[in-house]
């Protein structure tokens, strides 16, 4: 996801941060869907008057004078689809080192195997894009 921000609002602060704004911010917001997405997942609340952080866009967005309104918008836009896009595809896979201990205790070449790395990115595109298909052409044969 996006970077981590110092100036993302508690819930206590958030009343007092959005007192001359239009819309004040509510927490009920992020407990909708909007597209199928809830939004507590992609919006983040600022400590900026009316202002909220789109969390996958790593952008501010400014939402107080129009509210809600703002949020949906924004979540229905081809730019946050882009966005989202680009995400759900270039996924990392975290434990792709560790996918690799097992492959490495089966193996009879040990040497040969023991200089075997596999980096995230790698995996995640191995994964989708070459185990994904092996098994797809497997299953096709079996039928």
């Amino acid at each position: 996801m996006g970077s981590v921000r110092a100036d993302i609002a508690s819930g206590s602060d958030v009343r007092e941060i959005d007192k001359q704004s239009k819309n004040t911010w509510r927490r009920e917001w992020l407990e909708k869907q909007a597209e199928g997405i809830y939004l507590r997942e992609i919006i983040r609340k600022l400590n900026k008057c009316g202002a909220c952080y789109r969390i996958v866009c790593s952008e501010e967005l400014v939402c107080g004078s129009r509210g809600f309104v703002a949020l949906t918008d924004h979540v229905k836009s081809a730019k946050h689809e882009s966005f989202l896009q680009t995400r759900k595809e270039h996924f990392t896979l975290p434990v792709a080192p560790d996918l690799l201990e097992p492959v490495k205790e089966m193996s009879k070449d040990r040497k040969a195997l023991n200089r075997i790395t596999v980096h995230r990115n790698a995996a995640s595109y191995n994964t989708r894009f070459g185990i994904s298909k092996a098994v797809k052409h497997s299953l096709f044969e079996d039928f």
